[in-house]
């Protein structure tokens, strides 16, 4: 809508600059989710003694990075998009807020 305003000619140049801005914005969040969650559970799991330890079947799936990414992809974004009206992210605004603030 500013672009709009204040040069109408670049619109589209400004909306292109946005949606590549949210792309890259969102492929770094995939990024650092497939990096540290796999480590996390990992953690979790395994003793202190080996850190090299070999999960099970079921444990062993959540150290796969290519499932982290799919399901924080699956859950969280495609939910969020499915909204229909903005005002639903309301809540999700305010817990980022509040997360932003604890950290």
């Amino acid at each position: 809508v500013m672009a709009d305003l204040t040069v109408p000619t670049l619109k589209v140049l400004a909306d292109l600059a946005v949606a590549l801005k949210c792309f890259g914005v969102g492929t770094s969040y995939l990024i650092v989710i497939g990096d540290v969650m796999p480590d996390a559970c990992r953690t979790l799991f395994c003793s202190d003694d080996n850190p090299h330890c070999a999960l099970d079947f079921p444990l062993s799936l959540l150290t796969d990075r290519r499932l982290w990414i799919l399901v924080f992809s699956v859950t969280c974004v495609a939910g969020l998009v499915c909204f229909k009206k903005l005002d639903a992210l309301r809540a999700t605004s305010a817990l980022s807020l509040m997360m932003m603030v604890y950290v």
